[in-house]
């Protein structure tokens, strides 16, 4: 469990131009990181594990020592990190044509061109290993659009 969720919104208007920004985060969340020992324990680099575990010699290890018989019933904490995070989810940034604008296109009472932006960056702990702390698997997508609202 994490020990605070939050969220940020901030709203900024400047002649014709407006921006709005959403962000929410989690601090204190302490998750199992199952991708870490995956991606180490596959054929990208084992040696490192064989090599780096904690044996009598190198007692110093946060990798757990390695062997052919499981002795150990101890629950090892190696997968457990720091999943706390903040997320840019939203970003939208508009212009509102001025009247003079309209009026030469006649019938508009309004015309506003806006870009959009959503899950645009994730920040993590270094000590994070992976695409997303709050997904295993896939990432939410990152997706980007330009519109036009008109009132007529």
């Amino acid at each position: 469990l994490a020990s605070m969720e939050y969220g940020v919104r901030v709203d900024l208007d400047y002649e014709n131009f407006d921006l709005s920004i959403f962000g929410s985060g989690v601090t204190g969340r302490i998750g199992s990181n199952q991708l870490s020992i995956w991606v180490q324990t596959s054929s990208n680099n084992p040696k490192s594990l064989t090599d780096n575990g904690w044996s009598p010699t190198n007692p110093n290890s946060k990798i757990p020592s390695l062997s052919l018989v499981n002795n150990e019933t101890r629950t090892s904490t190696y997968s457990r990190r720091n999943n706390s995070f903040f997320k840019l989810r939203n970003l939208q940034l508009g212009y509102n044509f001025p009247s003079t604008v309209l009026n030469q296109l006649g019938g508009m009472q309004s015309l506003r061109l806006y870009f959009q932006a959503e899950n645009l960056a994730v920040f993590t702990d270094s000590e994070f290993f992976g695409v997303d702390p709050e997904r295993t698997g896939n990432p939410i997508p990152r997706t980007m659009s330009l519109g036009l609202n008109v009132t007529f």
